[in-house]
């Protein structure tokens, strides 16, 4: 039996905030209905998880070496959140997601990002010495290197507030990175599991990808309501 607070089934959900690129953060709450469902049906019939679109970046301004920005390279991410939980992060990601069993996303370099309160930034130490190395070496190969692996390692780190306790740190967010040469993540459509979406489209996406995704249970959102 599991512990109820960890999931074999990772969540991709099609519906979550757009970004914002005035605020360079996500927008408050979910995207339209007909934009997920979309969204949805457009991943089910690629068999691709697309990877950021946006830049996102994290800045330090030390009084030395002055300002670092470290520059994340392109993700695309899964939520590992028990089934009973769903309809509590449906609030902010919306009431579509494609699930996938852990073990076949482990084998595709799926890794679990760290969370740190964002005033208490334990990457910063690494950071500057990393930096301050950087600008005493530049003549050294391994100093791009070190710039570039220390940008890998900021990818599966992921800052909140005291105040999102119970909305950013809870969702146990997975990533992988893209590798060189790829467009999306291209996913077994036999690996899919789970399909969640209100109960109005459900005989509609199992008559169009029950098929190609065979092992696809299709779950009302409706019925999380009662858990």
């Amino acid at each position: 039996m599991g512990s109820g607070t960890t999931s074999k089934i990772l969540w991709h959900f099609t519906g979550g905030p757009v970004w914002d690129k005035k605020t360079g953060n996500q927008a408050t709450s979910p995207r339209p209905e007909i934009d997920a469902l979309s969204a949805l049906k457009g991943i089910l019939d690629s068999s691709k998880l697309r990877y950021t679109s946006h830049e996102e970046s994290i800045k330090y301004n030390f009084k030395s070496p002055g300002l670092v920005e470290l520059v994340i390279p392109p993700f695309c991410c899964v939520a590992e959140i028990p089934i009973q939980h769903l309809s509590y992060h449906s609030e902010r990601y919306g009431k579509f997601a494609i699930g996938f069993e852990r073990e076949y996303l482990l084998g595709q370099k799926f890794r679990p990002v760290s969370y740190f309160l964002i005033e208490e930034d334990f990457m910063a130490p690494a950071v500057i010495n990393v930096s301050q190395f950087v600008s005493h070496h530049r003549a050294n190969p391994g100093a791009e290197q070190a710039i570039h692996h220390l940008s890998v390692l900021s990818a599966f780190v992921k800052s909140f507030t005291k105040e999102e306790f119970d909305t950013i740190y809870s969702e146990r967010e997975w990533r992988r990175l893209r590798e060189e040469e790829e467009i999306d993540f291209k996913f077994d459509s036999n690996k899919v599991k789970f399909v969640l979406s209100p109960k109005k489209y459900i005989q509609e996406l199992r008559s169009t990808f029950g098929q190609k995704s065979p092992e696809a249970n299709f779950l009302e959102y409706e019925l999380l309501l009662e858990h």
